[in-house]
C-alpha cells in the first residue's frame, strides 16, 4: 500500500513540476533563514557558558553616582578582590584580576621582529583555577617573575612547530620566558586571552602595581562558593565600600555583580574589554526569521491548496472506485511530506553555502555541525514534519470536501469559503512583509544617521596611527615636522585615546555654590593643534600655548573644557569659565578655553562633560602619546606610502598600522550593521516568498471565477474590467494589512530606537513608501495573471460545467 502511495505521490509531484518547485523553494528559504539565524543567536547566547564554573563566576563593576554625574565602569580598584575575600571568606571561593593599562595592544619582539598583540593581560595565577585552561606544554606557575604563558595560536605565530617552553619573548622591551602553552580558549567569550603575565612580573617591568583605591584599573572576577547567591554577596557591598574606599568617593560609589554568562548580551559599561551585543537585536533577528518561516509555511499551504484544485476530479473518481477519506488524506500527506523533506535538504545546502558569508559578516567561525549540537536540528525537523502533515491534511480535505458527483463535474461554487481562508493567510503574509519592509527602511535611515551625523569634529580624510610603545612617542615633534613637510598633509596632532570612541575618566575638584566638590570627568590628553586638526569650534578663551618647536617643556597646566562641563560646574556663560581653577592630583590647573560640545563616544550615549589637557611633563610622553592623527587634504594611495616612508624612518623595527578615523567610528555600530544586513536579506527573501504566495492566490482566484470571467467577456467586458475584478478582491486585503502593520511596526521601532541617545525620526513617508512598493509588487503579479486570463477564449471557460 505504502509503495503504491509513494509511486502515485511522485507521479503527481512530477506532473505539477512548477507547483512542486515553488513549494520547495519557498519553504527551503524559510527553513534556511531560521537555521542560519538560530546558529548565530545560539552562539551569542552561549558566551562564557563553556567554563565549568561559569554559573559561580561574576565580574565586579562600579557605579559612581554624584549630582548629575552617573558613571558605570566595568573596572574596579586593584585591592578590591583580595580585601573582599579577606572580609567574606565564607562567600568567596576564589578571585582573579585582569589588567592591561587599558592599552589596545602591547609590543612583542622575537628575533628582531616586532608585533602589536591585542590580547595581552596581567593577571593572577588563580585564573587557571577559575577558567578551564588546557595546557599543551609547560605549566602555569606564576610564582617566578619574568615568565609568561601563551595561547597555541601565539605559539604557532612566533615559534611555528618548535617547542616554545623556555624560549624568550621581549614584552614591552623586557625579556620574559615562556613557561607554558595553553590551547586556545573558545571564541564565544567576552574576553580573549592570548598572552598572560603575573602582577609580580608587572611590578618588575614598571616598578609598581596599580594598587590605588582611587584608580579603577582592573577587571575583577570572583567565584562564589556553591550555594551562595549574587544577592547575598551584593548585600555586603555597602558596608565594604564604607570600610575600604577612599573618603572622597565612598559615599558615591556602589558595587554590583555581573554573571559572566550575561556580560556579552547585557553589559554596555564604560571600559568593556570588547564591544558587546544587545539581546534586543537577537530577539528581533529571531522574530524576523520566525516570521519568514511562517510566511513560507503559509505559502506552502496556499500553493498546495491551489494545486489540489486540479485534483478534485481525481478525488471524485477515487471515491467512486472505493477510496475512503483517510486514504485520500494519506495520499496528500505523503506528497506534502516528500515536498517538506525535499525543502529541508535544499535548506541545508543553502545553509552550508551561506555559512562563510555569515561568518565573514559576524566575525565568527560557525560550522554546519553546530546545527546538531544546539537542538536546532530537532526543532527544524519538527517544523518540517508538522508543516508536511498540516498542509497535507488541509489539501486532502479541500480536494475531498465535495461529493463524488460534484467532484467529477468540478463545480466551482463551493470554493468561495476556501478563497476566504486563503485571503486570511495572504493577509497575514502581507502584514509581515509590510512590517519588515518598514523596519528595514527605518533601520537604514538610523544607521545612515549614526554614520553621517555631525559629531562636532571633522572625521573625513583623517588617518589614525597607533604609536604607543614606539620611538615616535618620544620623537613626536620631529615626526610631526616630517609629516607636515608634505603639502598633502593639513595638520597633525596626537592624543591618548581615539576621539569619538572611548575616553578615560579622572578625578577633579571644583567649587560650586561655595561648596567643594569632587567628580570624575572624561579626560582627553592631546598634543598641540588638536582643535585645529579636528576643526573643533572654540567658544571662548584660547587654544593651548605652543613653543616654536612644540617642545614638551612648553606645556603648562592648562585645560580646555566643553560647554556641557561649563554648565555642570555652574558657570552662567562660557566666558565666565575662563581662568577658573580645577584641581587634580597634579595640583591646580586653569581653564583657558571652552569648546563646542562634540561626541566623545558612540551615539548610543549622549554628550558627556569633557576636559582636554596637554602632556605636562616628559614622564607623560609615552603614557599619553598613544595615537597620531594625520589630517590630509584628501587621502590617496600615495599618501599612505608617504606615511609608511616616514614611519620607517622613525620606527623601522615596529609594525606599521593605520586606520581611517571614519572606519574606526563605524565599527562602533557593528551590531547595527549586522542587523541591517539581515533585515535587507530577509526583506528580499520575504518579497520573493510573498510574490509566490500572491501568485498562488491569484491562480486560486482565477480558477474559482473562470466561468464568471467567461460570461463577463461574452457579454462585452473589456480587459480593464477584468483587471478591476481581480484588483477589487485584493484591495481590501491590502488595506486591512496596512491598518494592522503600521501600528505594530511603529511600536517595535519606537522601542528599538530607545537604545540610542541620538535617533532619527520615524517619518510617515517611510510607511507610505513601503506600502507603495508592496502595492506595486502585488498589482504587477495580479495584473499579469489577470491579463493572461482576460486574453483567453471565453468559449473555453463556458464549455465546462
Amino acid at each position: 500500500m505504502l509503495k503504491n502511495f509513494l509511486k502515485i505521490a511522485f507521479r503527481n509531484l512530477l506532473r505539477h513540476k512548477f507547483f512542486s518547485l515553488a513549494n520547495i523553494i519557498s519553504f527551503s528559504i524559510g527553513l534556511a533563514s531560521l537555521t542560519l539565524v538560530s546558529l548565530y543567536v545560539f552562539d551569542e547566547f552561549s558566551f562564557d557558558t563553556f567554563q565549568a564554573k561559569s554559573k559561580q563566576t561574576y565580574r565586579l563593576a562600579t557605579i559612581y553616582n554624584k549630582d548629575s554625574t552617573l558613571l558605570e565602569y566595568a573596572l574596579t580598584p586593584y585591592p578590591l578582590a583580595q580585601n573582599l575575600q579577606k572580609d567574606y571568606p565564607e562567600l568567596i571561593e576564589n578571585y582573579f584580576r585582569l589588567f592591561n593599562f587599558q592599552n589596545p595592544s602591547i609590543l612583542i619582539e622575537y628575533k628582531k621582529e616586532h608585533f602589536n598583540e591585542k590580547n595581552f593581560f596581567i593577571t593572577d595565577s588563580a585564573i587557571f583555577d577559575v577558567f578551564d585552561f588546557e595546557f599543551i606544554s609547560g605549566k602555569s606557575n606564576f610564582n617566578n617573575i619574568k615568565t609568561t604563558v601563551i595561547s597555541e595560536s601565539i605559539k604557532k605565530k612566533y615559534f611555528g612547530h618548535f617547542n616554545a617552553v623556555g624560549k624568550e619573548l621581549l614584552i614591552d622591551g623586557v625579556p620574559v620566558k615562556v613557561i607554558g602553552v595553553f590551547k586556545d580558549l573558545q571564541e564565544n567569550s567576552h574576553v580573549k586571552l592570548d598572552i598572560l603575565v603575573s602582577f609580580a612580573t608587572l611590578e618588575y617591568m614598571i616598578g609598581y602595581v596599580p594598587d590605588s583605591w582611587l584608580w579603577n584599573s582592573c577587571w575583577t572576577y570572583i567565584v562564589l562558593k556553591p550555594e551562595k547567591t549574587q544577592i547575598g554577596m551584593e548585600s555586603k557591598f555597602p558596608e565594604f565600600v564604607q570600610n575600604h574606599y577612599d573618603k572622597l568617593i565612598k559615599d558615591n560609589s556602589l558595587l554590583f555583580l555581573q554573571p559572566i554568562q550575561e556580560i556579552h548580551l547585557n553589559s554596555s559599561l564604560e571600559y568593556e574589554i570588547k564591544p558587546n551585543n544587545k539581546k534586543l537585536y537577537l530577539f528581533i533577528l529571531l522574530g524576523i526569521a520566525g516570521f519568514l518561516l511562517l510566511v513560507s509555511m503559509i505559502n506552502f499551504l496556499n500553493l498546495r491548496t491551489t494545486d489540489s484544485l486540479t485534483r478534485i476530479k481525481e478525488s471524485g473518481i477515487r471515491k467512486v472506485l472505493g477510496s475512503n477519506k483517510p486514504q485520500l488524506l494519506t495520499q496528500f500527506i505523503i506528497e506534502s511530506m516528500i515536498l517538506s523533506f525535499a525543502a529541508l535538504i535544499i535548506a541545508f545546502f543553502i545553509v552550508e553555502a551561506f555559512l562563510p558569508v555569515l561568518n565573514h559578516l559576524t566575525d565568527k567561525h560557525l560550522t554546519f555541525k553546530l546545527i546538531f549540537n544546539n537542538h536546532i536540528f530537532t526543532f527544524i525537523l519538527l517544523v518540517v514534519i508538522f508543516t508536511g502533515v498540516i498542509v497535507g491534511i488541509n489539501a486532502g480535505l479541500f480536494a475531498s470536501s465535495c461529493s463524488a458527483v460534484h467532484a467529477i463535474r468540478f463545480k466551482k461554487g463551493f470554493l468561495h469559503k476556501k478563497w476566504l481562508s486563503g485571503r486570511i493567510l495572504i493577509l497575514t503574509q502581507y502584514t509581515f512583509a509590510l512590517i519588515l519592509l518598514i523596519m528595514v527602511l527605518v533601520n537604514f535611515k538610523q544607521l545612515h544617521y549614526l554614520k553621517n551625523t555631525d559629531l562636532g569634529f571633522e572625521v573625513r580624510n583623517t588617518v589614525i596611527l597607533p604609536v604607543s610603545n614606539t620611538p615616535i612617542a618620544e620623537e613626536y615633534p620631529d615626526f610631526k615636522s616630517f609629516l607636515l613637510a608634505s603639502n598633502r598633509v593639513e595638520n597633525v596632532t596626537a592624543l591618548d585615546n581615539i576621539i569619538g570612541n572611548r575616553i578615560y575618566h579622572r578625578r577633579y575638584f571644583y567649587r560650586k555654590n561655595n561648596k567643594k566638590r569632587v567628580e570624575f570627568f572624561p579626560l582627553l590628553t592631546v598634543r598641540h593643534d588638536f582643535l585645529k586638526t579636528f576643526n573643533i569650534k572654540l567658544l571662548a578663551g584660547s587654544d593651548f600655548s605652543k613653543g616654536h618647536t612644540e617642545k614638551i617643556e612648553t606645556a603648562k597646566n592648562e585645560l580646555i573644557i566643553n560647554e556641557t562641563l561649563s554648565k555642570l560646574i555652574g558657570f552662567e556663560s562660557v566666558e565666565d569659565a575662563i581662568n577658573q581653577p580645577l584641581t587634580t592630583y597634579r595640583g591646580q590647573e586653569r581653564i583657558i578655553g571652552v569648546i563646542k560640545d562634540f561626541n566623545t563616544r558612540s551615539l548610543h550615549k549622549p554628550v558627556s562633560p569633557l576636559i582636554i589637557r596637554t602632556v605636562a611633563n616628559r614622564d607623560n610622553i609615552i603614557e599619553f602619546t598613544k595615537y597620531v592623527a594625520v589630517k590630509f587634504k584628501k587621502v590617496a594611495k600615495n599618501d599612505l606610502k608617504y606615511l609608511l616612508m616616514i614611519w620607517k624612518k622613525f620606527a623601522p623595527d615596529h609594525p606599521f598600522e593605520y586606520s581611517a578615523l571614519n572606519s574606526i567610528l563605524d565599527r562602533q555600530y557593528q551590531n547595527e550593521d549586522i542587523l541591517n544586513y539581515f533585515l535587507w536579506l530577509f526583506s528580499a527573501l520575504l518579497i520573493i516568498i510573498s510574490s509566490i504566495g500572491i501568485w498562488a492566490l491569484t491562480s486560486f482566484f482565477s480558477i474559482q471565477r473562470t466561468k464568471e470571467i467567461g460570461i463577463r467577456k461574452a457579454i462585452g467586458a473589456m480587459e480593464h474590467d477584468i483587471l478591476i475584478l481581480f484588483t477589487k478582491d485584493f484591495l481590501s486585503t491590502i488595506i486591512i494589512a496596512n491598518i494592522i502593520a503600521w501600528p505594530i511596526a511603529y511600536f517595535v521601532l519606537k522601542r528599538w530606537l530607545t537604545v540610542f541617545a541620538y535617533r532619527t525620526n520615524i517619518d510617515l513617508w517611510i510607511f507610505v513608501l513601503a506600502t507603495i512598493f508592496m502595492l506595486f509588487l502585488t498589482f504587477s503579479i495580479i495584473w499579469f495573471y489577470a491579463l493572461k486570463t482576460a486574453s483567453s477564449n471565453p468559449i473555453d471557460a463556458l464549455r465546462d460545467e
